[in-house]
This record gives C-alpha cells, sequence and structure tokens, in this order.
C-alpha cells in the first residue's frame, strides 16, 4: 500500500528507512511539506506541516484514512477473544483511577477520608481491578 501511495505524490524524498518527504496534495505545495511513515506493523501516518488533515490528504490522491491501515488479522485459533476495548483506553482508565488512588493517599496523610472520598476510592481501586481482569493481567 505504501508503494501506491508514494506514487501518487509529487517531489517524493527517502528521508530514512520507511520515511519519506512529499508535496502535500491537498493543498497547492511549492517544497515538501508532507511527511509520510511507515511503522514495523505495516501502519501508514501522514502529516501535514501545513495542517491539512489526513483525511483531505487521502481524498486528493483518490484514497480514504482506511488505506492507511493493513488489514486487522485475526488472532490464531485458541488465542482468546479480543479485548472489548484498546490498550490505550486501558491505560488511560488506569492512570486516572491511580490519580485518584494518590490523591486519596495524599488526603490520608493528614486527615480521615469523607465517606464521598472514601466510596470513590474504593471505586477506582475496583476499576482498576477489573480493567486489569478483562485484559488477563495477573496481579497481587
Amino acid at each position: 500500500m505504501i508503494e501506491t501511495i508514494l506514487a501518487n505524490l509529487k517531489r517524493v524524498k527517502s528521508t530514512s528507512k520507511n520515511r519519506w518527504l512529499a508535496c502535500c496534495p491537498a493543498h497547492e505545495d511549492r517544497s515538501p511539506s508532507l511527511s509520510i511513515m511507515q511503522n514495523e506493523q505495516g501502519k501508514i501516518f501522514i502529516h501535514c506541516f501545513a495542517g491539512c488533515n489526513g483525511k483531505a490528504i487521502m481524498s486528493s490522491i483518490g484514497m480514504t484514512l482506511s488505506d492507511l491501515y493493513p488489514e486487522r488479522i485475526s488472532p490464531p485459533h485458541g488465542l482468546g477473544k479480543p479485548l472489548p476495548f484498546s490498550p490505550y483506553d486501558a491505560l488511560n482508565l488506569i492512570g486516572r483511577e491511580a490519580m485518584i488512588v494518590a490523591m486519596c493517599g495524599s488526603e490520608l496523610q493528614s486527615h480521615p477520608l469523607s465517606e464521598k472520598d472514601r466510596k470513590r476510592l474504593f471505586t477506582a481501586v475496583g476499576r482498576i481491578n477489573q480493567t486489569l481482569k478483562i485484559a488477563g493481567v495477573r496481579h497481587g
């Protein structure tokens, strides 16, 4: 797919392995302002330094944003079902809830928690544990 994208761009120049610069097709570009990168998993990332969005860039070469990503491969049989959330969502949730736990711990240094704060602390711990359980992470 990367070859098709690069073939539809002007003034393509390789900057390093799996990285290129080209003129952005979504605006009148005199010098290359479009950065293209392909990671090891085959995902393609584009960024116009002039501010054009990905949809406009891909549309101007007759493609869509979904063309930037390789087809999803289903896990081999027996590896379990897919998670009901993305790993990024799980990390965001755990990060937010961990902040609640830290804030409550800080409050405990000076005085007991209110009933409301105590309930929120237990909710945070429960959410962290539930996310880890769904993700199949073993923890102590």
